[in-house]
């Protein structure tokens, strides 16, 4: 049935006391060719809890790579996440490298660094992106407060990724006052929350109000589509000129110094 050939034997990690003895699996199945590891990563982690899983593949790999044994980790590599949007247990780690602890410590080092942003105070316009996430649009009206000139200033939330709305629409409104099956209406924000001097400019080609009444009542808030009607409505509130902030993605920056 094989045609001569001979047939190859994979060996299937997906216990600890597998991983314990993976040496002597190796030496004894060398003889045995062709012959290859497959760490079974979704088994393995509910075996070792997913806090372990990177640090284990990382071993089983380093172990095959010094036998020159093939090892087969790529299946179905964050094909879950994709479908779905929710990882399954095997695809927790699927896209990380390294020492868990250590690697989570420096990449946070690295993203304060980077995100760091000093704040200013008493701007006239403030630009605040929230593209990659609609729904974080409260987060984004925080940073722009801190920077606002409460008396006569304009705080324009650019949000032009539809995508990240989806998670939101089960427990809140989306159009004009509908949403998920865990829906509920949120209290109204009432009339005077927004200082009288203060404007709220929500930039988007898909007009959706949703998250606006996390900071101000609806009416209350300016839709527009594009970057010619925004700053159609901006020149025409300071002819004379403004003083401007821009924070490009609000969702991630965070104030080194917040509300000096």
């Amino acid at each position: 049935g094989t045609g001569g050939k001979t047939l190859g034997l994979v060996a299937k990690v997906e216990r600890p006391e597998a991983i314990g003895n993976l040496p002597k699996l190796i030496a004894r199945a060398l003889g045995h060719k062709p012959f290859g590891v497959m760490i079974a990563r979704g088994d393995l982690a509910a075996e070792i809890g997913f806090e372990r899983l990177a640090e284990m593949q990382e071993e089983i790999l380093w172990i095959c790579e010094a036998a020159a044994v093939p090892a087969i980790w790529a299946t179905q590599v964050l094909e879950e996440l994709v479908k779905t949007g929710v990882p399954s247990r095997g695809e927790m780690t699927d896209v990380f490298a390294g020492e868990p602890i250590e690697e989570h410590a420096a990449g946070v080092a690295v993203a304060k660094e980077h995100y760091a942003t000093k704040s200013l105070s008493g701007c006239d316009i403030v630009i605040v992106n929230a593209y990659a996430k609609y729904n974080e649009m409260g987060i984004c009206m925080i940073m722009a407060l801190n920077c606002v000139n409460f008396d006569r200033g304009t705080i324009v939330l650019i949000v032009d990724a539809p995508e990240g709305q989806v998670c939101h629409y089960l427990f809140r409104s989306f159009g004009k006052g509908h949403g998920g099956r865990l829906y509920f209406p949120r209290t109204p924000m009432p009339t005077g929350a927004v200082p009288s001097g203060l404007e709220c400019i929500v930039m988007s080609a898909y007009h959706d109000r949703t998250m606006c009444d996390l900071f101000a009542p609806i009416e209350d808030v300016q839709l527009t589509e594009n970057w010619e009607q925004t700053l159609d409505l901006l020149e025409k509130r300071f002819p004379e000129g403004a003083r401007v902030a821009v924070v490009p993605d609000g969702t991630m920056q965070y104030y080194t110094d917040p509300w000096t």
